[in-house]
């Protein structure tokens, strides 16, 4: 509540005095700007010492209301709106809604409604601070971080310049390169930033060449090359096994690798292609398939599920079984059947283990980075681990909570309530919901309850807003009426209008 600032638009004198008071009444801590009879007064009062959180009447002189939030809505104001009015009418909701009110109330407000909607709005303006604070702190970490490969890279992806790879260490005459494209849906958080210069430092411990650069807040540059030649079955499961501990560092992110590059101008033309992987950002890791594998295709996809499905179960013997025989069936060269069986036993494992952070599993991808690396001692030492780690928090879990959403809706449930009966915190929670649907918590919540507002619309097309809202669990007109024209593609009364 800390510095919570409020500015009251409102041309009834005796109505201004009493939300001051209750705003007083129930948070203490926050503090009246100024208080304006018209919404031409309180535009000028905005510009000269604007508020967190704007309430505002409707029906006012000189400047209504809708006016006011609409001018605000052109001048891309930052706050937040509260629209109370004695008004109840669908038309002012609508044209609220295109102007970005956050809230809208109306009057008389009962006490509890009053206290419930200003402590959403307080929790949206603390939401939103943290969120830029994370901004600038990553913002002047990523500034202030110094590495060897600062301004490498970044002039490497303007121009051309001759023997720039040979000054960092690349060989003169022969690239075997892979260039790796991090894009993160947040900014880089500064323990995310330590974290990735930390991986890359098992490349270049391991006789890897190895240089890496954050193009801006969101997306790093990895480029890199083993020192000396390797196999293509080694060399691709440990540049895999890279990017997997890159997805698992930086939560939702999308990582992009590229085969392997010969000629320094592909380098270059790699390492420029960061901006169309802007536009989105899925959770996976995007890599040119083996073209020289051993193991089928279809032998290889029916045993990693089955390996995942063992490894969910916790037999590990069974694990150890499928692994031997597919040691047998293609058994004319174990040493490179390893590094396409390493591969299968990671990705399970990172899937099972969802809600274990990925250094859990760093120490198994930098074993392989070894000169001698004894298949046997390694996969001992992952069965050891594993079997001290936690039953998976996949499975039954997430399938409670999605038949808890599709039945208690309408209570108003939350990821955090959700996260909370299934014994996660709420980041991990959220990541292994993702994982495990392809959905957000919200995206499907939303599509429960809009599902339902159809149903009941289709039924009773006379039902009220506010009927229609409580059966849904939501408290903000505004908020449903957001949600169902971007679920539908039209406002309710189009809806109806269609339907008739």
């Amino acid at each position: 509540m800390d510095g919570i600032t409020f500015g009251i638009v409102e041309d009834e004198i005796l109505e201004s005095e009493a939300l001051t008071r209750r705003i007083l009444q129930y948070f203490p801590e926050a503090k009246i700007l100024w208080c304006r009879e018209d919404g031409e007064s309180a535009l000028k009062a905005i510009h000269q010492d604007s508020p967190d959180i704007l309430i505002v009447d409707i029906e006012m002189p000189v400047m209504n209301g809708l006016e006011l939030c609409e001018e605000l809505d052109k001048e891309h104001w930052k706050g937040l709106i509260i629209i109370n009015t004695a008004y109840d009418k669908f038309a002012y909701a609508k044209r609220a809604i295109s102007f970005h009110v956050f809230e809208y109330i109306v009057k008389p407000v009962l006490g509890e409604e009053l206290k419930d909607t200003l402590e959403h709005c307080i929790a949206e303006v603390v939401r939103r601070r943290q969120r830029d604070q994370k901004q600038l702190q990553a913002a002047h970490t990523i500034e202030q971080i110094s590495r060897y490969a600062v301004n490498v890279l970044s002039d490497f992806m303007k121009e051309k310049k001759s023997g720039l790879l040979q000054a960092i260490g690349w060989p003169k005459d022969h690239f075997q390169t892979r260039v790796v494209h991090l894009l993160s849906p947040m900014p880089f958080s500064a323990d995310q930033i330590c974290a990735l210069e930390n991986l890359k430092n098992i490349l270049t411990e391991h006789d890897y060449i190895a240089a890496m650069d954050f193009a801006d807040d969101r997306h790093m540059i990895s480029i890199i090359q083993p020192q000396y030649e390797v196999s293509l079955c080694r060399e691709y499961t440990r540049i895999w096994g890279f990017a997997l501990l890159c997805l698992m560092t930086v939560n939702g992110a999308s990582v992009q690798v590229s085969g392997i590059l010969e000629k320094e101008e592909d380098i270059e033309k790699e390492c420029k292609i960061w901006q169309p992987l802007s536009e989105t950002v899925s959770s996976e890791i995007k890599i040119p398939s083996r073209t020289w594998q051993m193991i089928r295709k279809k032998d290889a996809e029916k045993n990693r599920n089955r390996i995942e499905a063992e490894l969910r179960n916790g037999d590990f013997e069974c694990v150890r079984k499928i692994i031997r025989k597919l040691f047998r069936t293609y058994g004319d060269n174990k040493e490179e059947i390893f590094w396409e069986i390493v591969q299968y036993v990671l990705d399970a494992a990172a899937n099972v283990w969802i809600e274990i952070e990925g250094i859990e599993w760093t120490f198994f991808v930098e074993a392989l980075f070894k000169k001698q690396v004894e298949s046997s001692v390694w996969f001992q030492n992952f069965f050891d681990r594993c079997s001290t780690l936690p039953k998976s928090a996949s499975g039954d879990a997430i399938e409670h909570v999605i038949q808890m959403m599709q039945t208690s809706f309408s209570s108003g449930i939350t990821q955090s309530q959700m996260a909370e009966h299934v014994g996660l915190d709420n980041a991990t929670f959220s990541k292994l919901f993702k994982k495990r649907t392809g959905r957000n918590f919200s995206d499907m919540l939303n599509d429960i309850r809009m599902q339902h507002a159809e149903k009941l619309l289709l039924e009773n097309p006379d039902i009220s807003l506010e009927v229609l809202c409580q059966s849904c669990g939501l408290t903000s007109k505004t908020y449903f009426c957001e949600v169902f024209k971007e679920w539908k593609g039209m406002t309710i009364t189009q809806f109806l209008k269609s339907r008739t």
